[in-house]
């Protein structure tokens, strides 16, 4: 067994042993008990502990949807009265309608609103989205300010077995950059925006529908330009980057670790941090 730090992941393969005494734990897919009460792994894999429950996930596992994560989605397509969602899962995800907020006040869609769908969202389009059912099928809603159409930014896959437990997938570091790691693995970069964070703030993201004056805030945000100055740009390609690198290295993904690979290539250029012997040197603190 690969045994690492704390910020690190845990891998095995089949036969190695997880944990030498059972200490209660309920055991999960990929992991049995032997003669001698050992946790032992049945399959190649990264432990994961949530709470008491312990398994094993396929090291190219596809995401598992659950209730209430918040992923980054791309639409795959249109239908009459909602969207088909890429998620990176074992099937798409449903975007309905009903579950956009595209008006001032609390009502019900109208058809008007189905035919004009095409104004919210279209195929390829990233988006942000929070999981509302996972039990038969996958359903999103985007009510929240903080949800909706990602762009000006860039989009990167990654194993959705590295991304880390966390409440927020929110994260600003103090260069300007914001990071949204989709629980999916779908992750998306782009440059802060402080009128666009005080609006979301502003909005219960348990309302069905947005008051009149956050509407036209959220409105004046989103028509907005953003300027990308080289300076934003550089530091969006080496956040980038840094994720590529803890992805090929099967190591965390997470602002914390994000954030040490990044100040550790400040003397490279970004363009480089994808060579093998540098990504090396830029995780040491995390692989150590």
């Amino acid at each position: 067994m690969q045994q690492t730090t704390t910020e690190q992941l845990v891998i095995v393969t089949p036969g190695e042993t997880i944990m030498e005494d059972n200490e209660g734990y309920l055991l999960g897919h990929g992991t049995y008990l032997d003669d001698d009460n050992r946790v032992v792994a049945s399959k190649c894999g990264i432990v994961e502990r949530i709470s008491q429950y312990i398994s094993v996930k396929p090291l190219q596992s596809r995401y598992m949807p659950r209730d209430g994560d918040v992923i980054v989605g791309r639409i795959s397509k249109l239908t009459h009265s909602s969207w088909v969602v890429d998620i990176n899962g074992y099937q798409d995800a449903i975007l309905r309608l009903s579950s956009v907020n595209i008006a001032t006040t609390q009502r019900r869609k109208t058809y008007e609103d189905s035919l004009n769908m095409r104004a919210l969202f279209v195929e390829d389009d990233v988006i942000v989205a929070e999981i509302m059912d996972s039990k038969k099928f996958v359903s999103l809603q985007t009510r929240s300010a903080r949800y909706g159409k990602l762009s000006k930014g860039i989009f990167i896959k990654v194993k959705p077995m590295l991304i880390k437990p966390s409440h927020n997938r929110f994260h600003t570091f103090s260069f300007g950059t914001e990071i949204i790691i989709g629980a999916n693995g779908y992750i998306f970069i782009r440059q802060f925006d402080p009128q666009r964070e005080r609006v979301a703030k502003q909005t219960n993201p348990f309302s069905l529908g947005h008051t009149v004056k956050q509407e036209e805030e959220e409105k004046k945000v989103n028509q907005q330009p953003v300027v990308n100055s080289q300076e934003h740009m550089i530091n969006m390609i080496r956040v980038r980057n840094a994720v590529a690198a803890l992805d090929k290295l099967l190591l965390p993904i997470h602002p914390d670790t994000i954030l040490k690979v990044v100040e550790a290539s400040r003397t490279l250029e970004p363009k480089y941090m994808i060579e093998h012997e540098h990504m090396l040197t830029m995780t040491a603190s995390i692989r150590s």
